[in-house]
């Protein structure tokens, strides 16, 4: 019913318009504009409307593309303007990303006749969406909405769904905008060429003129205020670069800056901003691994422009979590990196890329994080801005001046020292400059000292110093004691769950929080707000025994985002209290959690590619090569827990997660597992090293001494379940044949030995039968296991050497 009002709407809007000054003329020469978040399809958009390939579509745009054609009887000017982030209000964007938003329209003088609005015609469109395009559009004044056409793409996505239908269904948010654009819509494939698709689009574009009174959008007023703008910009920048100077000369002065032949530097700052590339184009080479996020510090050294350099990169950060957000992990190894090029280093580089907006939290954030080394490391410190080349014409003393307080402030307390690199392209000026700049900053550190004694950082610490070959051990806060404290001491019983169905596997049983208790979850959590964090409720990855996890993001970085139901469930707070003390690159990183009225969000990194169930079951065998492989990663992820120690109690194939690129294996989903304070040595023997906690798991992959005697699990509970784990993937098969969990428990009671095993290979069966004995003490451990198996892979095949 609502789908033939909203039909009606619209074609009454339409006979008004044709009837309106004897209806619609002809523009024979139309301008169009197109605006919308990226990855929306513009560039798309404006190929299907010239009918043929002017936009570059392998490429996201940093400035206004303009092309023009003939199609249907018209000459069309069509221009495109850069994308903003489709979750990112307009306080978050570049300014150079919005200057070129607001000059889009003088570049078909004297002015469009249409501004397109792009929506991707697939995409949950949440009131956040709304904010953010109501900002982005209103750039270029209130009237903008009388001359704004929505324009969804990916008509052939919709199915049989009608575009009607689509608007209805998404709700208000983007009902709002469509009648904020007087009901004007259409939507287009621009996968299919559809002559008839552009042909109506410029029909309604000609309504809408002529509803206009033929007017085209006027942007005279605009120009003149980002002309004024432009010139106060460039003299406030002329004052910034003379300041600068001024500082460099002031330093020159005082005896000059002797050459540093041994440098040392630490690069700091927030995730994605090119640290790994910056020490790259410093050291002339690729010594960094740009592909992936840093997990714990790493230091490189190389010979440039006569000097021997030392560069640590440490962990990344955030840009808008406050340091209490902040992994206690991160935050040691950020400590840690000053003491990696003893005895300090000559300079700390706070980089940051100068394509995005630098907002007053990440102002907030930059300084928490940095002050961590303590205050006065601000004067041992340059901000290095990266992404040069995406300036241009920019100098980086405008950028500076465009971005505002929050960034200037930053310059200012490091002394107005500030580089600029492109990373892309191979300048040795460029870096020369730098080191120099880093001379004549220590020369003026009193006779050029270091960074010789840093600040102990004690605020959180892990209870032991123990470093593994994965680095320092994660910190146990009083925060997390509380919280564990107040959700783990409910645990007791379970319900079962039989294997291939969706049931809940067998967990502690809980009962309801003690009103102190709710109160110090609120109040002490380290959620961040909800807004960070985007759910694609159409894009759901899998659903669990407690949550369904939906494709996302979280601050741009792509994210599977698990939802879980609020609740007095002790499994929903093991679900970021476990991965907030972990990092190991064979465990699923948790990234950030949020929560809204009714869940918690998890947002957790994103692997591309399936669990080991699906993979074994669904998907092509994987080689037996790599099925080594992927027992050393788990196993080496299993040892990594067993050191905190924390016993994960669900080890299964779909807890398993397995990269479609090069096999990785990842251990995930922690809601059933044992921290440090449920787990205790009050059995087991000591020799084994085996430690206990409360029972639960799913009853195939759980070890008898759980499910037959339901007594406390243990780390060698674990070790069972990797093993079984392993038997099914080595040879593609259930492990058990049973109907009912009371018969699996009589086969586990009799000893006897799971079907598959007679039908494992010589190398695969020494790998799995010391883990499947019945007698936990008996089992091998998780550090055996990983010698083990190293002995049996090519280690240099995968990581390029042995270890």
């Amino acid at each position: 019913m609502k789908k033939v009002q909203k039909m009606k709407k619209v074609q009454k809007h339409r006979e008004t318009l044709r009837s309106s000054s004897g209806g619609a003329p002809h523009i024979s020469d139309m301008r169009i504009v197109l605006l919308g978040s990226r990855t929306h399809g513009k560039s798309s958009s404006g190929n299907t409307i010239l009918g043929r390939e002017k936009f570059d579509t392998s490429k996201i745009k940093d400035e206004c593309v303009k092309r023009e054609g003939e199609t249907a009887g018209r000459h069309i000017t069509v221009v495109e303007a850069p994308g903003w982030f489709y979750n990112h209000s307009v306080e978050n964007t570049p300014e150079h990303v919005k200057q070129e938003i607001v000059l889009s329209v003088s570049l078909c003088p004297p002015g469009p006749h249409a501004v397109l609005l792009v929506i991707k015609g697939i995409w949950s469109f949440t009131e956040t969406h709304r904010r953010v395009v109501q900002e982005h559009l209103e750039l270029l004044g209130e009237r903008v909405w009388s001359h704004t056409i929505v324009l969804f793409t990916c008509r052939d996505c919709l199915g049989n769904t009608t575009i009607e239908q689509h608007i209805e269904r998404q709700g208000k948010a983007l009902q709002w905008v469509v009648e904020k654009c007087g009901n004007r819509y259409h939507v287009v494939s621009n996968k299919k060429s559809n002559g008839g698709q552009v042909t109506e689009l410029l029909e309604k574009i000609e309504e809408m003129v002529a509803g206009n009174r033929g007017h085209h959008f006027d942007f005279a007023k605009i120009m003149k205020e980002l002309k004024m703008r432009k010139k106060e910009e460039e003299r406030r920048a002329e004052e910034w670069k003379m300041k600068a100077q001024k500082h460099r000369e002031t330093l020159r002065s005082s005896g000059g800056a002797p050459q540093i032949s041994d440098m040392r530097i630490v690069l700091l700052g927030s995730k994605e901003e090119g640290k790994s590339s910056s020490g790259n184009t410093i050291l002339g080479r690729e010594e960094f691994d740009t592909s992936g996020q840093t997990a714990e510090c790493v230091k490189r050294e190389g010979e440039t422009a006569g000097r021997h350099i030392t560069v640590v990169e440490a962990p990344g950060w955030f840009k808008t979590f406050p340091v209490v957000n902040t992994l206690e992990h991160d935050k040691q190894e950020i400590v840690h990196s000053v003491s990696l090029c003893p005895p300090g280093p000559h300079a700390v580089l706070l980089v940051i890329n100068a394509i995005q907006s630098f907002t007053e939290t990440e102002r907030r954030a930059a300084q928490e994080h940095l002050e961590l080394l303590g205050e006065r490391v601000w004067s041992h410190t340059i901000v290095l801005f990266t992404f040069g080349d995406w300036l241009r014409n920019t100098t980086i003393e405008q950028y500076i001046e465009r971005e505002g307080k929050a960034l200037q402030w930053v310059v200012e307390k490091c002394g107005n020292r500030y580089h600029v690199v492109a990373n892309k392209k191979g300048d040795g000026g460029q870096v020369t400059e730098l080191l120099e700049k880093i001379e004549e900053m220590v020369a003026g550190n009193s006779g050029g000292r270091s960074i010789e004694h840093p600040p102990k950082f004690t605020e959180g610490l892990p209870d032991d110093n123990s470093r593994g070959d994965t680095g320092y051990d994660s910190a146990k806060s009083g925060l997390e004691s509380e919280l564990i404290k107040s959700f783990k001491q409910l645990s007791a019983a379970a319900s079962t769950q039989s294997f291939g169905q969706q049931k809940p596997p067998l967990r502690p049983a809980h009962t309801k929080a003690p009103c102190a208790e709710r109160k110090v979850f609120e109040r002490k959590v380290p959620f961040v707000d909800e807004s960070t964090i985007t759910v694609n409720y159409d894009d759901r990855i899998g659903r669990g025994s407690y949550g369904t996890v939906y494709r996302g993001s979280c601050q741009g970085t792509p994210a599977a985002v698990k939802m879980i139901e609020i609740g007095d469930n002790p499994v929903t707070t093991n679900e970021f209290i476990v991965p907030w003390r972990l990092s190991h690159p064979n465990i699923v990183r948790m990234i950030a959690v949020a929560r809204s009225e009714t869940h918690v969000l998890i947002a957790n990194q994103y692997i591309h590619g399936a669990n080991l169930q699906e993979v074994l079951y669904k998907d092509t065998p994987i080689k037996d090569e790599d099925k080594l492989f992927v027992a050393l990663d788990i196993a080496m992820a299993v040892e990594y827990i067993h050191g905190k120690p924390i016993i994960h109690q669900d080890i299964k194939p779909a807890n398993i997660m397995i990269a479609a690129d090069n096999k990785k294996a990842y251990l995930t989903d922690w809601g059933l597992a044992n921290l440090k304070e449920t787990v205790s040595m009050t059995r087991g023997d000591h020799q084994s090293g085996a430690l206990c906690g409360p029972l639960g798991g799913t009853p195939p992959y759980m070890a008898p001494e759980c499910l037959v005697e339901c007594e406390n699990c243990s780390t060698m509970s674990d070790m069972w379940s990797l093993g079984i784990t392993l038997l099914e993937m080595f040879t593609n098969s259930k492990v058990w044949s049973y109907s009912s969990n009371q018969e699996l428990r009589k086969l586990l009671l009799k000893k006897k030995n799971p079907l598959a095993v007679p039908t494992l290979q010589p190398a695969p069966c020494d790998i799995v039968k010391p883990l499947i004995k019945y007698k936990p003490k008996s089992r091998m451990n998780a550090k055996d296991l990983v010698i083990l198996l190293k002995s049996k892979v090519d280690l240099t095949k995968r990581y390029g050497y042995k270890w």
